[in-house]
């Protein structure tokens, strides 16, 4: 057999555990108190070792205002259930469209959107 075949199929089995209990938040769910302007984050994303597998990255923007946009970079989570953030968003206002992205530390994405009253 060739060896870049061996190479590629022991790589892949490799990596099918690791992919297998890897995977993007299951949900997002996002409130946005109007007067205080907070934003809380909360990511279904359950994990065994938090310090290896985590959500690593929240994305947070508000359309129409590019430089609005927050990123927050972890290198854990917040519990083995998964993430929990708040932001402080002066700049939405009523009627604004937040999306929130968050990044598995392993693989996957999943973003949600909400829009403020």
């Amino acid at each position: 057999m060739n060896r870049s075949v061996c190479l590629a199929v022991f790589a892949a089995l490799f990596a099918a555990p690791l992919l297998c209990h890897a995977d993007p938040p299951r949900n997002i769910a996002l409130t946005f108190d109007p007067a205080t302007k907070y934003l809380k984050v909360v990511m279904d994303h359950p994990s065994r070792d938090i310090q290896r597998h985590y959500i690593k990255q929240v994305e947070v923007t508000i359309a129409g205002i590019p430089d609005a946009t927050i990123i927050q970079q972890t290198r854990t989570q917040t519990g083995a259930k998964g993430q929990e953030l708040i932001f402080v968003l002066p700049d939405a206002r009523s009627g604004a469209r937040i999306s929130v992205t968050g990044t598995c530390s392993i693989t996957g994405t999943r973003t949600a959107v909400l829009t403020t009253r």
